[in-house]
């Protein structure tokens, strides 16, 4: 579906090559306040065990108003 689209820029794992353009995310700090999460520890770059098309997409804001225009 998305290659049809033009959509180049939306994975299910990102590549090794791509990681640096997640957006910086930040969560609960371990003292409390916020920490900025790093992505080497979520394992965003790896296979999951299923592709779920309910969650687990990264993509890019062009890319999906490619997949809402096709809606």
């Amino acid at each position: 579906m998305f290659e049809p689209l033009g959509m180049m820029d939306t994975f299910f794992t990102v590549p090794d090559e791509k990681l640096g353009r997640i957006a910086v995310v930040y969560g609960a700090g371990p003292t409390g306040g916020f920490a900025r999460v790093d992505w080497a520890d979520t394992g965003y770059g790896t296979r999951p065990a299923f592709f779920s098309g309910g969650s687990g997409l990264f993509s890019t804001a062009p890319d999906y108003l490619r997949f809402a225009q096709m809606l």
